[in-house]
């Protein structure tokens, strides 16, 4: 029974009964011992051990009664934004102790319906209570451990890289939490990234207010305030030109048959980008689409370009004569009669001189496709892109980069890090859940690429003095709504 101790905290204090008594007779053992037949020295010790004795008892009586009123009422702990600079120790996490299954013994025992009475706030903490700013939560879950004490609990700050997770109900004040951790991180020069798909006012507010303290850069990303929000293209930027293809097909569903359709679409999604790169343009989801709608002008103009550049000098001038040659149109297939004929000759101009480049190859086979074939197999990313371009959402994630009346900046996750500034994401997906999980999707994607760079080459890689990788803080509120594709679970590993 020694490792299995038992306690009785919820009850009346005994204890200063005990104490009562024992001092009553110390300060008669001291004032008249002869009335207890003891001579002077021996009433002076027996008062002695008796004060000791009703000390100690009182001590004990007081421990019960301080433990009772602790569940009732709590001293609220408050600091200071501007004094939350981050310690040696590590992550400051708030006032608090060990929790051991004693505490849980003692939340059990405070809980129950007849011990209701002592978690209550009697009358003085009712009123006190009532003066003050509402506040929410249990006191007993402090007060169980007010035996002990409370001390400041800290986070070592190479622990962090295994993530923390903050799990509770509603209103416990998890957002509350972050918020904490962020200012920590804001202090310590750290480029801080905060995605919000539900929006928190108050924690937006908190943000800005950290960056301005800091004098550090802020970008503002919210799909709910497209005048005031930042722009960004969440397939602008790659390292490798794969990563388009693979940051659009991963939003599309991949059980069953749709897996087939999502390969195909990872395809033709990708010779589009290819195309659109190897002309000098930057990828993004309305030349994407439009190129799904009709891939002929894409053809025609890479076709161009490219022949322009490595065909013969006379090219055009031999296609037209191969064109208007004998029976032209009898060598174009049945399914490209009705197709556009500048981009048929094109084919059949690359295809008759044996001419091979991985790109125009790429069209040429996207293109011989029958267009019935082609729109089935692109029925799957055509809803995505058209979701993601409607309405004004299509302004914030298709940037025009040429326009310069536009005062909005373009967020960049390589120059938001470098700048070491703060970001903060909405999405806004109380009003459009499916929208916010496919640009949040997006975000997620761009940046755990941009991470592995910076894992591969640190950076300094476009820099003349090398850089080492900084690290970076990433806090994501409701996380649930974030989890839809593997892009989370890299940025976890």
């Amino acid at each position: 029974m020694a490792h299995y101790p038992i306690e009785a905290l919820l009850r009346a204090p005994v204890e200063w009964s005990s104490s009562v008594a024992a001092a009553s007779l110390a300060a008669i053992a001291l004032r008249a011992p002869d009335f207890m037949l003891m001579t002077q020295a021996v009433g002076q010790t027996v008062a002695g051990l008796l004060g000791v004795f009703a000390v100690v008892r009182g001590y004990q009586g007081w421990r019960v009664v301080r433990y009772q009123r602790g569940l009732r009422h709590h001293r609220r702990y408050r600091i200071p934004a501007h004094r939350l600079q981050p310690k040696t120790e590590g992550l400051f996490l708030g006032q608090g102790f060990l929790w051991t299954a004693q505490h849980t013994q003692r939340l059990w025992d405070a809980t129950r319906a007849a011990n209701r009475r002592f978690i209550e706030p009697a009358w003085p903490w009712a009123r006190a209570a009532s003066r003050s700013p509402a506040i929410s939560g249990l006191p007993a879950l402090h007060g169980v451990g007010l035996l002990e004490g409370e001390h400041p609990i800290y986070l070592p700050w190479e622990e962090r890289q295994g993530h923390v997770f903050y799990v509770g109900t509603t209103g416990v004040g998890k957002t509350r939490a972050l918020e904490l951790a962020v200012i920590q991180d804001i202090c310590r020069g750290l480029p801080v990234i905060c995605m919000d798909p539900k929006g928190d006012p108050d924690l937006f507010r908190r943000l800005h207010a950290e960056a301005m303290r800091a004098q550090r850069p802020f970008y503002f990303f919210h799909l709910g305030y497209p005048d005031h929000s930042a722009r960004y293209n969440p397939i602008g930027r790659f390292s490798r030109i794969t990563e388009v293809a693979t940051r659009i097909a991963n939003e599309l569903p991949s059980q069953g048959n749709a897996e087939a359709f999502r390969q195909f679409a990872w395809l033709f999604t990708h010779i589009i980008a290819r195309a659109l790169f190897a002309l000098g343009e930057k990828p993004d989801y309305r030349k994407i689409l439009q190129s799904m709608n009709n891939i002929e002008p894409l053809l025609v103009r890479y076709f161009e370009a490219w022949l322009d550049r490595e065909g013969p000098e006379n090219w055009r001038a031999l296609m037209a004569m191969e064109a208007d040659g004998p029976g032209p149109r009898a060598a174009v297939p049945g399914h490209l009669k009705n197709r556009d004929p500048r981009a048929v000759r094109l084919v059949q101009f690359y295809k008759a001189h044996e001419d091979y480049d991985p790109v125009a190859d790429g069209l040429r086979r996207a293109f011989e496709y029958d267009k019935t074939f082609f729109d089935k197999i692109s029925v799957a990313v055509q809803p995505l892109l058209e979701k993601l371009l409607a309405g004004r959402i299509g302004e914030l994630i298709n940037p025009d980069y040429g326009d310069l009346t536009d005062a909005r900046p373009v967020l960049d996750w390589e120059t938001a890090i470098r700048q070491r500034a703060i970001v903060y994401c909405g999405f806004d997906a109380l009003t459009d859940p499916e929208i916010a999980a496919a640009v949040g999707q997006g975000f997620m994607a761009d940046l755990v690429a941009y991470a592995g760079e910076l894992y591969k080459h640190g950076a300094g890689q476009n820099l003349a003095v090398p850089e080492a990788p900084p690290e970076i803080c990433l806090h994501l509120d409701e996380f649930a709504e974030l989890v839809r594709g593997p892009e989370i679970i890299q940025a976890l590993n």
